[in-house]
């Protein structure tokens, strides 16, 4: 029984955390496709090409990737003066004002992302000849995850004791306040 727990948490923590594993092995596909392009030009003066049109499409994939990660982490820039002025119970309501806008937001501008991926036809990338579609589906794709997230966030939010809650984004614990 202990294993199929085990088994669960890890796929709980796949599924709750995928977009950072994505993004991350995204980035580290990147870094060597870039590195073996440098290479290949500097020291055998022959480039490879498609390497930087290909690290492109997967850059806007890691930047959509990001916001949603980050809106589950609590990660964007906020004013956070109306919040922390509040009393705990204000401030739970302010909280769950603000991920319902960020929702709503992401599920409205949806359609329209959708729309500008669909007018690009049958366009492809030039040395790869990738749809265009492809990079471009990442916004939608993005706005909705981030939509999942901004719901995540106002369950545990409302599920939150007020006195728990902070307005504060997460710092680095390798990283310590001066005194």
């Amino acid at each position: 029984m202990s294993e199929r727990n085990g088994t669960r948490a890890a796929l709980f923590k796949l599924l709750n955390n995928f977009e950072i594993y994505l993004a991350a092995f995204m980035m580290l596909l990147m870094t060597a496709l870039l590195f073996t392009q440098v290479v290949t030009r500097y020291l055998f003066g022959y480039a490879v090409v498609w390497t930087e049109e290909l690290s492109i499409i997967m850059f806007v994939w890691v930047v959509y990737l990001g916001i949603s990660s980050s809106t589950k982490e609590g990660g964007h820039l906020r004013i956070d003066i109306l919040p922390n002025a509040l009393p705990p119970k204000g401030k739970k309501i302010v909280l769950l004002i603000t991920d319902l806008v960020v929702v709503v937001f992401c599920v409205a501008i949806i359609p329209f992302l959708i729309k500008i991926m669909n007018s690009q036809g049958n366009a492809t990338s030039v040395m790869l000849k990738i749809p265009t579609k492809v990079a471009y589906a990442s916004i939608p794709i993005g706005m909705a995850l981030t939509a999942i997230r901004g719901i995540q966030s106002f369950i545990v939010t409302v599920m939150a004791k007020p006195e728990q809650l902070k307005t504060e984004a997460p710092t680095d614990p390798g990283l310590k306040k001066s005194e």
